[in-house]
């Protein structure tokens, strides 16, 4: 089976079983926000044979997106021209900064 990496939504249902579960497998967490009830609920990205092993009492995964598939769809969107190039001849001036010039 190929790994995929996938953005998952992780649903606490109290901070304790959250740290747990940081303690035992420390993934890069993002949005992390505590509801009224005391539950968390926190993004990260995670390999997908991890998945059934995140699953524990007081501890819901859900799978939002595979990243690699969403990150490859992305970069068909972007352009792969010379963005300051138009017509034959025809430029406008390259931004100054860090970046290379070409």
């Amino acid at each position: 089976m190929e790994t995929k990496i996938l953005r998952v939504e992780i649903n606490a249902q109290s901070p304790k079983a959250f740290i747990e579960l940081l303690r035992e497998y420390p993934l890069d967490t993002a949005a992390e926000r505590q509801k009224e009830n005391g539950k968390i609920i926190a993004e990260a990205y995670v390999s997908s044979t991890l998945i059934d092993k995140l699953q524990k009492p007081g501890i819901e995964i859900k799978v939002l997106e595979d990243a690699v598939e969403t990150g490859m769809a992305r970069q068909k969107e972007v352009s792969s021209g010379k963005q300051f190039t138009f017509a034959e001849g025809e430029t406008i001036p390259v931004p100054k900064g860090l970046g290379k010039k070409e």
